[in-house]
């Protein structure tokens, strides 16, 4: 797959990956990423490199079925990446859930409140506020990580299956041309 198009789904999932790592991160370090709207466009954006992934992979692939079995062709480190990443954000749901109410942090009408639904469930604290505000948000760019390193895997996977497909098929054709 020598396609620039392919290069560019590459590239994205690989932004996408990094820059939703950085925002999980930040969210450690005491920084609300949620202030600055623009990273809910990762949202979105999880999802291109994750179908492009799959799309390629069923091109090589056309069996659904068979469709994991092109995971054997994906570089190593890149199915680790995406065991690693996957298992993280399981255990990282695990403790985003276990914070007792369920709903996101916002503030309605310049107070603090825990939101269900569009329901108010109770009034927060700051501190609570921003440490619920912090887990929503691991939460949410946890899943960016998957779905984008998940996609990578299977656009790296398809490109060399289809590589060895092709070597496959350039050496079959001498023998039968022989016969």
């Amino acid at each position: 797959m020598k396609s620039s198009i392919f290069h560019v789904w590459c590239r994205l999932a690989v932004l996408v990956l990094l820059a939703s790592a950085a925002v999980h991160v930040w969210t450690f370090l005491g920084i609300d990423p949620i202030r600055d709207r623009w990273v809910f466009v990762l949202h979105g954006l999880m999802f291109l490199p994750f179908a492009a992934g799959l799309i390629y992979a069923r091109r090589v692939e056309p069996d659904r079925k068979k469709l994991l079995r092109i995971l054997f062709h994906a570089p190593k480190w890149a199915v680790a990446l995406s065991a690693v990443v996957f298992v993280y954000a399981l255990a990282n749901s695990a403790i985003s859930l276990s914070g007792g109410d369920l709903g996101f942090a916002e503030i309605r009408g310049g107070k603090y409140v825990l939101v269900n639904h569009g329901q108010v469930i109770r009034e927060l604290s700051q501190r609570e506020f921003e440490q619920r505000r912090a887990h929503g948000i691991r939460w949410f760019s946890a899943l960016w990580m998957v779905f984008s390193c998940v996609g990578l895997t299977f656009l790296l996977a398809a490109a060399k299956a289809k590589a060895r497909n092709e070597q496959v098929e350039a050496a079959a054709l001498p023998i039968a041309s022989s016969e």
